[in-house]
């Protein structure tokens, strides 16, 4: 199953990234696949409309995610009901902004979302792949957590062989104009998130 060409064109005008920046995204080509994927996180991936991401994939979606959810209850009211009897390809991840700010202990962070990997692996009966929309940044909050955080999952996932940052570009809609309020990504940044992500799959 491939996605034969997903072409992401960011045009940015002038030198440094910043207000005037300006973006453009065109899928291409791609190859209608037939898997399904598992979305969860919080309000990022309960908010983006991923039909998108089903059309340009031939992928099914099946969305788990709680708005507003630290890890501890992501873990705490997963419904293993949802996954059972799925045969999913792999788990896509867009969390992180709740525990950047409350300042969740970074190692317990990287435990938790391994864990609740492995919980969803188990119902659907094999290991599954975690492609990671990393943390982008609050409007109102302090950069530096949102930083720490992003920077412990992408160290993780140099180490761990079942994480895979797919999507890296959050940290910049801020100053794309991609944040509809301080948080929450605008449909321009739905979109231009899930092509990054249908891009990393295999």
């Amino acid at each position: 199953m491939k996605i034969l060409m997903i072409v992401l064109m960011v045009m940015v005008s002038g030198c440094k990234l910043g207000a005037e920046t300006s973006e453009a995204v065109e899928a291409v080509e791609v190859v209608e696949v037939d898997s399904v994927y598992i979305v969860t996180g919080q309000s990022n991936s309960t908010r983006c409309d991923w039909s998108y991401f089903e059309g340009i994939t031939g992928s099914t979606v099946v969305s788990i995610g709680i708005s507003g959810s630290h890890i501890f209850g992501l873990v705490h009211y997963y419904d293993s009901e949802i996954v059972s009897g799925l045969n999913p390809a792999g788990i896509i991840f867009v969390h992180g902004e709740t525990d950047a700010y409350e300042k969740t202990d970074l190692a317990v962070y990287i435990d938790k979302v391994e864990s609740y990997r492995r919980i969803i692996s188990g119902d659907a009966s094999k290991s599954l792949p975690l492609y990671i929309s990393s943390v982008g940044y609050s409007g109102t909050l302090l950069d530096e957590d949102f930083d720490n955080l992003r920077d412990a999952v992408v160290e993780e996932a140099k180490l761990n062989d079942s994480w895979f940052i797919s999507f890296e570009d959050a940290k910049y809609f801020r100053e794309w104009g991609m944040l509809g309020d301080p948080v929450h990504f605008t449909e321009e940044g739905c979109q231009l998130m899930m092509n990054g992500i249908a891009q990393s799959l295999p």
